[in-house]
């Protein structure tokens, strides 16, 4: 029965042309933030309707992950951690050097 229902509601906002965006950050946002992002999506992306669907999650440190549709913008603070970490890894600094 979930399935079915989760199918339905998919299909309204298919029907509707209701976008959904998920938004995860590493602390509650303001609304006055929230309502510049949507705006930004709205210019950006050229959709009329959005659903955004926040979630915080501290593991982020800070800043945010961003997906609409099919794309993901990863802009927090632990991923640039991972990138840099695995910089290190290959010795890309080392490298560079020599």
């Amino acid at each position: 029965m979930p399935e079915i229902a989760t199918a339905a509601i998919n299909l309204y906002k298919e029907h509707k042309n209701i976008h959904t965006v998920k938004l995860t950050t590493a602390t509650a946002i303001s609304d006055s933030t929230r309502s510049g992002i949507v705006d930004q999506i709205r210019k950006s992306a050229g959709f009329d309707k959005i659903e955004l669907e926040e979630k915080v999650d501290p593991s982020l440190i800070g800043g945010f992950v961003l997906q609409v549709g099919d794309k993901l913008i990863d802009a927090s603070i632990s991923y640039d951690l991972r990138a840099i970490a695995k910089q290190f890894e290959n010795n890309d600094f080392i490298y560079r050097i020599r």
